[in-house]
């Protein structure tokens, strides 16, 4: 057993993990940070506003993916021996992207007006922002192509780099703003195109001759096929990750919104021990097949995510001094709704080892059916607590979207354990 457990660590595979899991938890915790810098200078009003373009931002890159990047990734793993095939891959991905980003710039440039004052409810001064935000999206959805295109490579490294750099990049424009005055436009610009310079690492293992659009009918219709059932989960979880900004911003003010969106930002430090242990957990599950291994990862992984829900909960003892410290007392009235945030992201550690179990069962249809579960209750639930409740009732909605989800996450993962290996 212990041989078997020292050759899996000395694997490829396992390094590979290993390096993603220490790169992008740490480029997430890095622009995590420069994002609660940001939150303090501009300060809750300014801050507001600049989450809402965020978020609108993140929202298009999602629709710039509609589940190619993982169509992609999965036909050039498949054809890693035939480099002719990896290239019409690579180019018809580009190509669907082009297109979608096309029909996203032209109604989104025509829509301006309407998606300013009405959806983001911002003054209609801010519409060439908003303009900006639309066309520059096309930078992120760029990057995160690069992204795709080198781990199905296994190019670990740089993939882990392009990450890095652009999250390394908005950290020293965040600490340069401590001792200069930079404003909303240039830190919303610079958000837009330092994960452009970031995915330029990754023109040392792909060429620019693979990534221009190409049009291969069979092979376009063949990522379609693949990306139509991923596209919807992917666009449910952009929902569930910024709508909540989004109806603040609408149903209360851009002061709040500003309030709430620093709050998340720490929540979201937070959740990285969910996340680190998460991808860990994944790795580890990975190599049991039999019930005797799997009730053992059961009980030690319960036993880790349950030391990590104390370990979240125990930050809302320090919530007070921690905002006064991070984004400053401006942000205090946020400590509230940042105590209940907590309990939510408590929530989500205490599901990551069940998650991991589908994995082993080979069972898909739960990441998607979580994820629409997911951007359904918290929309429904935002809608009816934030008009009554404001901040709070934010936090709440997040609650029960948590709860809702690790209800039907145990209770599948407990369906699914006894298909496979029974009462026994």
């Amino acid at each position: 057993m212990l041989a078997s457990i020292a050759k899996w660590r000395k694997s490829t595979g396992f390094k590979s993990a290993v390096l993603m899991t220490i790169g992008n938890v740490g480029s997430t915790g890095v622009a995590a940070i420069a994002m609660i810098i940001f939150s303090r200078q501009l300060g809750p009003e300014q801050f507001g506003i600049f989450s809402v373009l965020f978020s609108l931002m993140l929202i298009l890159s999602r629709i710039g993916d509609m589940g190619i990047n993982i169509a992609v990734s999965r036909a050039i793993a498949q054809n890693h021996d035939r480099p002719n095939a990896i290239i019409s891959y690579s180019q018809s991905g580009s190509y669907l992207k082009a297109m979608i980003m096309l029909v996203i710039i032209m109604l989104g440039l025509i829509a301006s007006p309407y998606v300013t004052s009405n959806l983001l409810n911002l003054n209609l001064s801010y519409s060439p922002l908003v303009q900006l935000v639309i066309v520059l999206s096309t930078s992120v959805v760029i990057y995160e192509y690069m992204n795709s295109l080198l781990q199905a490579r296994q190019r670990f490294g740089l993939s882990v780099a392009t990450n890095t750099i652009q999250s390394l990049l908005k950290l020293v424009l965040a600490l340069i703003s401590l001792v200069v005055v930079v404003n909303l436009e240039l830190i919303t610009l610079s958000y837009m195109l330092l994960p452009l310079l970031g995915a330029t690492v990754g023109l040392f293992a792909i060429s620019l001759k693979e990534l221009l659009p190409r049009y291969n009918p069979k092979i376009t219709k063949s990522i379609v096929n693949v990306a139509r059932w991923t596209s919807l989960s992917i666009l449910a979880g952009a929902l569930a990750e910024n709508i909540d900004v989004l109806i603040v911003q609408n149903y209360l003010s851009t002061h709040d919104t500003g309030l709430y969106a620093a709050a998340t930002r720490i929540a979201t430090v937070a959740s990285l021990i969910g996340w680190s242990l998460g991808t860990v957990l994944n790795m580890r599950v990975a190599q049991y097949k039999d019930k005797k291994n799997l009730d053992q990862y059961l009980k030690k992984g319960t036993m880790l995510a349950l030391a990590a829900l104390i370990l979240t909960l125990a930050i809302i003892l320090v919530t007070t001094p921690l905002v006064n410290l991070t984004i400053g007392t401006s942000y205090l009235s946020v400590v509230p709704a940042l105590n209940i945030l907590l309990i939510s992201t408590a929530i989500l550690t205490a599901t990551t080892p069940f998650v991991a179990l589908f994995y082993v069962f080979d069972y898909p249809r739960y990441f998607a059916i979580s994820g629409i579960l997911t951007a359904l209750t918290l929309i429904s639930a935002d809608l009816i607590l934030i008009p009554s409740f404001g901040l709070v009732g934010a936090g709440w909605a997040r609650v029960i979207t948590r709860s809702i989800v690790i209800i039907y996450t145990l209770s599948t993962a407990y369906s699914e354990y006894k298909k496979r290996y029974g009462k026994n």
